[in-house]
């Protein structure tokens, strides 16, 4: 599936940065830092969020309050930290992130911080435990603790009726307190454990109003009432024991992100519900299992810009041409694959800027509708048995990646193909001559001709 849901931020209106404060309530604003995270911090206000381990700190406040108590925002991430208990100083703290850090504990005095709207330690690590005291931020909508070492949540999270989001992305996660149904305002939940959760929490069934879930784990069933939370936009269910499915799927007729996932060598997934083509506002859709047929209602789904899909198949449905907003399609097969041919209608797909089918040992063809998808910038073809291209591959004139390793050709007709940047053609059946004119054909670009060379650059 594509990215994850946006998560908004908590929008703190009027804050300005702590520079524009007086001199005296600024250096009364640093110590206070110091005191609370054990080391002086160099402090500036980004403009725009910290990324991904960027090393910065940015402090944002109210410039009607005074000192400490105008502080409404903290920022560190990439910063090696110790956060204690003086963080309690900052009564009108609305959003702390302490990320990238390395911080190994979370004071119980972050408890005493009812303000708090936005609260994060993602990316910490070392963190083990979650206070009880973080029950008592009655006010907070974001939290996040995704990428620490926590195994276990209080029940005293369920405390947090105003939660909106809950992110929790832990290694070593192995079970959800039943409180958690009490969030009821509850919109967004990730779930990701590194399949140490061998059952997918029932209580997830009492969050009615949830509009995004991602979940992993190791569980062989899903609780019914799942396919009930019809507020979802966007499901994530993945588990390498991945159950059935059952037709009650086309009830979630607001999802426009779907994404199930289960291991086709464990059996999971054996096969997709007619259902599916209920899903009328779907715009991404991955799937991946032991099923062989993919049902031609899929063909119903006419908002669909990305699909991806994994398994063993024996076919595709003609109806796929149907989808003709796609813009990604992506199949792949297994060792089992028994698929041959492609359908003439994916050629409609006129609107295709990505297109990848591989793993197909059987496949030893390829329908000359493909050539007429002039949009394609990226072309896949690898791991198949496809032993000639058409020349009309010329007539692709935006393509810049072309894959076609791993299959039985002799012969390459490119000549035309001139906005390729990057060409891979590993192990195929290329006599010497043959790789000596792709080689001239493509000098100066990236290019994979030899099963064991690495991609490279001929000058």
């Amino acid at each position: 599936m594509g990215e994850p849901p946006t998560i908004s931020t908590v929008t703190l209106d009027g804050s300005v940065c702590v520079d524009r404060l007086s001199a005296i309530d600024q250096q009364t604003i640093k110590v206070a830092i110091k005191n609370a995270f054990g080391k002086h911090i160099p402090i500036s206000c980004a403009s725009t969020p910290l990324a991904f381990y960027d090393q910065g700190a940015s402090i944002f406040v109210n410039p009607a309050e005074k000192g400490v108590m105008a502080v409404v925002s903290i920022t560190i991430s990439g910063i090696k930290v110790k956060l204690n208990k003086n963080i309690s100083v900052f009564k009108n703290l609305q959003t702390l992130k302490v990320e990238y850090s390395n911080i190994k504990k979370i004071p119980a005095e972050i408890g005493e911080l009812s303000n708090l709207r936005n609260l994060s330690f993602k990316g910490n690590n070392f963190i083990q435990k979650i206070p009880i005291d973080i029950g008592k931020l009655e006010n907070l909508k974001i939290l996040d603790l995704s990428s620490n070492f926590i195994s276990k949540v209080p029940d005293e999270i369920g405390n947090l009726k105003n939660l909106e989001t809950l992110i929790f992305d832990q290694e070593h996660f192995t079970e959800l307190p039943k409180t958690i149904k009490n969030l009821e305002k509850l919109k967004t939940l990730i779930l990701g454990t590194g399949g140490t959760l061998k059952n997918f929490p029932e209580e997830i069934e009492s969050l009615k109003n949830l509009e995004h879930l991602q979940i992993s784990g190791s569980f062989s069933s899903i609780p019914l009432d799942i396919w009930a939370l019809n507020k979802l936009e966007s499901l994530s269910i993945v588990s390498p024991y991945l159950p059935a499915i059952p037709n009650t799927l086309g009830n979630l007729n607001n999802l426009k992100q779907l994404e199930l996932y289960g291991d086709p060598f464990n059996g999971a997934f054996s096969s997709i519900p007619e259902t599916i083509g209920d899903l009328k506002n779907l715009e991404e859709l991955s799937l991946g299992g032991n099923f062989s047929v993919i049902p031609s209602t899929v063909g119903n789904l006419i908002n669909l810009k990305s699909l991806s899909i994994e398994a063993p198949l024996s076919s595709l449905p003609t109806e796929i041409g149907n989808l003709t907003n796609l813009k990604r399609l992506y199949i792949a097969g297994t060792e089992t694959s028994s698929l041959s041919s492609i359908p003439k209608s994916i050629g409609n797909l006129k609107n295709l800027e990505g297109l990848y089918i591989a793993n197909f040992k059987q496949l030893q063809t390829i329908p000359s509708e493909i050539w007429t998808l002039s949009n394609l910038t990226e072309l896949g073809l690898s791991y198949n048995q496809i032993s000639s291209i058409d020349a009309h591959i010329g007539d692709l004139k935006k393509i810049q990646n072309l894959g076609l390793t791993s299959n039985a050709l002799t012969t390459l007709p490119i000549e035309n193909l001139k906005n390729i940047d990057n060409l891979q053609v590993l192990d195929n059946k290329f006599s010497t001559a043959e790789k000596e004119r792709i080689q001239k054909i493509f000098k100066g670009r990236n290019i994979g001709l030899d099963f064991n060379s690495k991609c490279n650059r001929v000058n």
